[in-house]
């Protein structure tokens, strides 16, 4: 969100809207459907189905650059952006199996798209879990879910980014079973699994690869295709389905509880069908955006 506005994909097109009563205040349209949509204090980033990589002004809507992918991922290329760069998930070739799964990352700058630099996974990486922490350093970290091989466990890989072309070096988080993560002000939360019927919200420490830092029961289950956990402020959003919970990260304790209006069915599993803005969570529905007040129904 910048300055009231919320800006959100639609067929072929990238929309802001007010987040006052939900009307759109600009529409800039695209070559082709945005796929996966990020974005900073100031610009909102989408890759295209076409591989294109496009920057628009989240305010007034003008678009800032484009730049085409090299080897963009069949089905869209997941992004992530810092306070230097966005950084893409990109394949190893342009065709074949290969364009399936994210082998390495595309890193460009934010303020003219030009191209930084290229770091090559360690092990092919899960596009839909991708996400950048600042650890140490101007460089940037990055978290990815590891691609589904044969005979190999799933889990997360701490992968560092390149000094040079097509270089990295990468270690697999500690056996936790996280099922999603997301990076806020260079800690990482998680929604991690537990023995009991619900899951549990936990920060994980990724520098040490060690196990949860805290955790607590959210009190309901969550699925594969739920969206990561949206953090703002001292608050983590979190969505399972219908159901929703608000985590107090300073207390470790579920501050507050929501649910989705009666009939409206979540489309999808993308990261940006779930946002927060002006206390208010936002949620793409299969009838449309729709605006849910997560504190009107106390604990």
């Amino acid at each position: 969100m910048v300055n009231g506005v919320v800006v959100v994909p639609a067929p072929r097109a990238l929309k802001g809207l007010r987040l006052t009563d939900g009307s759109a205040r600009w529409t800039l349209r695209t070559k082709g459907k945005p796929l996966h949509l990020t974005g900073d204090a100031t610009r909102a980033y989408a890759s295209l189905v076409d591989g294109t990589l496009l920057a628009v002004d989240a305010r007034s809507g003008h678009r800032r650059w484009e730049r085409a992918l090299d080897h963009a991922l069949f089905g869209g290329s997941l992004l992530r952006v810092d306070a230097f760069a966005v950084h893409v998930v990109t394949a190893k070739d342009a065709a074949g199996a290969d364009a399936f799964r994210g082998e390495r990352v595309s890193s460009f700058a934010t303020t003219d798209g030009r191209p930084l630099d290229t770091t090559r996974l360690t092990r092919p990486c899960d596009p839909v879990q991708f996400s950048v922490v600042m650890l140490k350093g101007p460089r940037g970290t990055f978290l990815c879910r590891i691609a589904s091989l044969e005979g190999e466990k799933p889990g997360f890989l701490l992968n560092s980014a390149a000094d040079g072309p097509d270089t990295g070096s990468g270690n697999r988080l500690a056996n936790v079973s996280l099922r999603s993560l997301t990076v806020s002000d260079g800690h990482v939360f998680a929604r991690v699994g537990s023995q009991r019927p619900d899951d549990d919200f936990a920060e994980i420490d990724p520098e040490l690869l060690g196990g949860p830092v805290w955790q607590l029961p959210l009190g309901m289950r969550c699925d594969p295709e739920d969206p990561a956990p949206v953090v703002t402020g001292q608050r983590a959003y979190v969505l399972c389905g219908a159901r929703g919970a608000v985590v107090d990260l300073t207390r470790h304790t579920v501050a507050s509880r929501f649910t989705l209006p009666p009939g409206a069915t979540r489309a999808g599993g993308e990261s940006w069908n779930l946002l927060v803005a002006g206390g208010l969570v936002f949620v793409l529905t299969q009838q449309g955006w729709v605006s849910v007040d997560p504190y009107a129904a106390p604990l």
